[in-house]
């Protein structure tokens, strides 16, 4: 007898839930990824902005925006099935496209 019968045993609703994945509202995926996006764009593009070899002598700080873009974009490809969790990865590369929009007008 496994250690999972004997659990079974002792709770049997565990088995019948056993199967069942966790379910999360898409607004709440679409927030945590969001937040992820806006962290992940942030620092990430500062990482990259070093990797590159940029530093604030020799460029301007908007490579990190654009850099983290192209991070946070590429990213959310792996999970393009995910709607809610595809459209909070891109909220960075969104922010990004209108901030650089505004900066050219």
């Amino acid at each position: 007898m496994k250690i999972q019968d004997i659990y079974y045993k002792i709770r049997p609703m565990a088995k019948l839930h056993s199967g069942e994945n966790l379910k999360i509202h898409p607004i709440a995926q679409f927030i945590i990824s969001a937040t992820a996006s806006l962290l992940i764009g942030f620092f990430g593009g500062i990482f990259l902005w070093f990797i590159v070899g940029f530093n604030p002598d020799n460029s301007g700080g908007t490579f990190i925006f654009i850099l983290g873009a192209i991070l946070s974009s590429s990213i959310s490809i792996a999970y393009i099935r995910k709607k809610a969790i595809f459209y909070g990865m891109n909220i960075f590369t969104f922010i990004v496209c209108i901030l650089l929009a505004i900066s050219y007008i």
